[in-house]
């Protein structure tokens, strides 16, 4: 949320509009605050303004009850005439305007306006019952004039509960962000990746061929290329036969059961398993959680959602992974969140995936992505943020993609502002005593303190953390730690317990990796989060996860073009 704290030295214009629905109305049409001026002063029943100062924000009130305050940013200043006024729309115009473009609106914690009129009628000399003129404040000045707030989250206040659908969903990011918000939301649906090749079952050696030709594709001589494309088209023809039957289901819970069947039936080589931490962790009906996109009708949907969020599979596009974009059957589960958009039409859709996208196959597939979501009749706006640049200590830069539907666009769009780093990986840390099954032997404690390969592959007690290096697909195995020993260690024979000379180590240390919840943590999950899946797949679902501070800002920055009111009480 937004903080005063973090912007004392900015200049907030603090205005009134004046007990006039029609007036806010037509402030959120215009996207304008206006106030009357001449030359380069504001005009008004009580006196005179300087308008030479800029702001960075605008924080309007209801000068009829001092709440239902609305904050925006500012993002320039022009001046209007009495005819332009009329032009706009604006109520019996009189005179001339300055006014303030307004860009995005923000959640802020409340502040007690009234206390703030209330404080500069005591310092005039000549007393009146209020002056609504504006007034220039700081960031620092608006500190001593918030209200306490009984919660964390209170000054989150919806009108109603935001309605919302993930695609790709693993272990809940999204879900995990709003909690974090304390924003009411309904869960409409998830959904996942399916992570079986649906060959025919009677072809279990034909699946097993299809595997080991996937793990090498890139290297496939020619035979190997016939071969592997027949077993493609076999895949699509099951995939197809699947997809007319569940579609031709009355309704989405037989669509469901049918689908789940299908995949039960091939349990034996799952390695997926994001649907039981799920579960365990959102309230949602399972008919509404779907094992595989592509079997998926988003129509079941349509005009249910505020929000979209997912995805789709990054291996196609990263740097550490085959880079076959669009080509690879993973990549092309992006045209199947396309159309869960156009049949579902959600008012906004977030897109994550890694930063490379943008120049897979020489951009060309950017371009086909742009083109797609374009045609959908939504406003694109692509920005590569980085965890660490909002105070998470993690270096996961991740290409997102805003997406808001056409008639909903009234307003200038902005990505969050970044925020200073001023948390270290150390703070994440589980207290002493870990568990000794984290810690390395001999092998691997030689392995990582040896400079040629920890410079290139593994991280040891960095403040900053890397969550995935390359070949190294199960993530978080690539960050250690190098601790002194404790007595619990010379016990045990599997610890070893050696020098440890890199960098400013400890003469004799043991390593260890990070447990599942430090890795959890790191991706800004809370504790609350319940763990219900082994080691190997708790690192594998969180590394494979969206950064939820970075998803908690994005969702601030969205809200102002959904119905749901804003309030601050």
């Amino acid at each position: 949320m937004f903080g005063f704290e973090e912007h004392r030295d900015d200049i907030f214009l603090v205005g009134s509009y004046r007990q006039s629905k029609e007036h806010l109305e037509w402030i959120f049409t215009h996207r304008y605050y206006n106030i009357r001026s001449s030359a380069d002063m504001f005009v008004n029943r009580h006196g005179c303004v300087e308008t030479c100062k800029i702001p960075q924000y605008v924080l309007l009130y209801d000068s009829g009850v001092f709440r239902n305050c609305h904050l925006f940013t500012c993002l320039g200043v022009v001046q209007k005439t009495q005819s332009e006024m009329e032009e706009l729309g604006y109520p019996n115009p009189k005179g001339t305007y300055v006014l303030y473009l307004l860009g995005y609106e923000i959640v802020f914690p409340s502040v007690n306006v009234k206390k703030i009129l209330i404080d500069r009628e005591s310092n005039k000399k000549i007393k009146t019952k209020f002056d609504y003129s504006p007034l220039f404040l700081s960031g620092d000045d608006l500190i001593k004039y918030m209200k306490k707030i009984r919660t964390k989250h209170n000054a989150h206040t919806l009108r109603r509960p935001l309605k919302v659908g993930t695609l790709f969903s693993g272990i809940g990011a999204f879900e995990e962000a709003l909690k974090q918000l304390d924003l009411p939301h309904d869960i409409k649906f998830a959904c996942d990746t399916g992570e079986i090749e649906l060959i025919p079952l009677d072809d279990k050696n034909n699946r097993r061929k299809y595997q080991d030709l996937n793990r090498r594709v890139r290297k496939l001589n020619a035979e190997e290329k016939d071969l592997y494309e027949q077993y493609k088209r076999l895949i699509s023809q099951r995939i197809e036969e699947i997809r007319q039957i569940s579609y031709n289901l009355p309704n989405k819970q037989q669509r469901t059961a049918y689908v789940d069947q299908i995949y039960k039936q091939y349990e034996g080589e799952r390695r997926n398993y994001v649907k039981e931490s799920y579960l365990a962790n959102y309230d949602i009906n399972p008919d509404d959680f779907h094992t595989d996109i592509r079997f998926m009708r988003g129509d079941d949907y349509a005009g249910e959602l505020d929000i979209l969020v997912g995805g789709s599979p990054c291996q196609s596009f990263s740097t550490y992974g085959k880079k076959l974009g669009l080509e690879d059957a993973r990549g092309t589960l992006f045209y199947d969140y396309a159309r869960i958009i156009k049949e579902s039409n959600p008012k906004v859709f977030i897109y994550e995936n890694v930063a490379a996208i943008k120049t897979n196959d020489n951009g060309r597939t950017w371009e086909t992505m742009l083109s797609v979501w374009e045609s959908l009749g939504y406003k694109i706006f692509p920005e590569i943020l980085n965890a660490v640049d909002f105070d998470h200590p993690q270096l996961r830069r991740r290409m997102f993609i805003v997406g808001i539907r056409n008639d909903l666009y009234t307003m200038p769009y902005q990505f969050p502002k970044r925020k200073e780093l001023t948390k270290k990986s150390t703070d994440f840390l589980e207290k002493a005593p870990i568990p000794l099954k984290y810690y390395l032997g001999e092998g691997g404690f030689t392995w990582i303190t040896t400079y040629e390969k920890h410079k290139r592959r593994s991280r040891v007690n960095q403040d900053i953390i890397g969550c995935q290096t390359a070949n190294q697909q199960d993530n978080w195995i690539g960050d250690f730690r190098i601790e002194r020993p404790r007595a619990e260690h010379y016990v045990d024979g599997r610890i070893f317990i050696g020098k440890y000379d890199f960098g400013k180590g400890p003469e004799d240390a043991v390593g260890r990796k990070l447990t599942p919840r430090e890795c959890l943590r790191l991706m800004g999950f809370s504790d609350r989060f319940r763990i219900v899946v082994d080691d190997h797949q708790a690192y594998h679902q969180s590394g494979n996860s969206i950064v939820v501070p970075v998803l908690k800002e994005l969702i601030l920055t969205i809200l102002p073009y959904l119905d749901v009111c804003v309030e601050n009480k």
